[in-house]
């Protein structure tokens, strides 16, 4: 029998780069949120400078967890289920944005216009017949704004190459008008991307610093990357690659209305007979089940444990 919890006005399963991000505006416009995670937090400790623990081992990216739930398939009814490779996912408040590549790009203008702006340069032929592609139902500067908010928020590092409509050849003279720099300059570079980034220029292309969820300088109260070079599958021990486990999911628990529940593994969605409506989440913790009614789910718990619970 589940213990039930006080009511909240939205429950968030998984605490990854999704929720995490989405965390703080609800807490700020006065939503009682709890948050329930597989795993746990992390700490800088935690992120070694060992590629046989971290790219091996995975004893970082990845958690007990996933091994122990490693995902199986078959390509026909009469096949025996085999193992996937086990996914490259994180069981911990912020998720996959620990190990994340930090890469920040914004989508393109076109990317919200695919089909009409494809049928439009090449004819509607181009498209194959029975295609489904369609135009996004909102466009690049419908979401500017919101782009520059999260940049700012989490901290990005990089350089404009559209500045309100000026190009300036320093920057991504590809990307869609911004309208202001990005919050950091950008990363500084290497012996290796200095010769890239020469050779390139020789060819007449374009080279530019990628936007990186990276701190070039100290911001948001956190240092500067040391280039320490380990942080894709180990973590950064300084927090200057930025994730929501440092910066947005810090400010939503100074709200006091967010309450995080680690080790927490939701086994059910639960469901309104009557209007077919989600009522909160059923989750065991160190062997005792609860149930955290809410009037809203919000489901990120990565591609295979949110199929697991629309299922289930």
């Amino acid at each position: 029998m589940a213990t039930n919890l006080s009511p909240v006005d939205v429950v968030m399963v998984g605490l990854g780069a999704a929720n995490g991000t989405a965390v703080l505006p609800l807490t700020k416009a006065g939503l009682k949120v709890a948050a329930l995670e597989a795993g746990s937090w992390m700490q800088p400790g935690d992120f070694r400078a060992d590629e046989i623990h971290n790219n091996v081992r995975r004893k970082v990216t990845t958690g007990r967890k996933v091994w122990n739930e490693i995902p199986t398939f078959r390509t026909g009814p009469n096949e025996t289920a085999r193992q996937m490779a086990a996914p490259t996912m994180m069981n911990a408040v912020g998720g996959t944005s620990i190990h994340w590549y930090a890469n920040a790009w914004r989508f393109h203008p076109w990317d919200f216009k695919v089909r009409s702006e494809t049928i439009k340069r090449y004819g509607a032929n181009a498209l194959p017949k029975g295609s489904t592609v369609q135009d996004w139902p909102v466009s690049y500067d419908e979401l500017e704004s919101y782009y520059d908010l999260i940049e700012y928020e989490f901290g990005v590092a990089g350089k404009a190459g559209n500045l309100q409509g000026k190009i300036d050849q320093g920057g991504n003279v590809f990307e869609g008008p911004r309208k202001r720099d990005y919050p950091m300059p950008p990363l500084r570079l290497t012996e290796f991307t200095e010769q890239m980034y020469g050779a390139a220029k020789s060819l007449g292309w374009h080279p530019f610093p990628g936007a990186a969820l990276i701190n070039s300088v100290p911001y948001g109260g956190r240092g500067a990357c040391v280039f320490h070079g380990y942080c894709t599958r180990g973590g950064c021990h300084v927090s200057a690659k930025n994730g929501p486990h440092v910066t947005t999911i810090p400010k939503a628990l100074e709200t006091k209305r967010l309450t995080v529940v680690t080790r927490a593994h939701v086994t059910r969605i639960e469901i309104d007979e009557k209007t077919g409506r989600a009522t909160g989440a059923t989750y065991i913790k160190d062997g005792v089940e609860y149930f955290q009614p809410a009037d809203v789910v919000l489901l990120s718990s990565y591609t295979y444990e949110n199929v697991r619970l629309l299922l289930m």
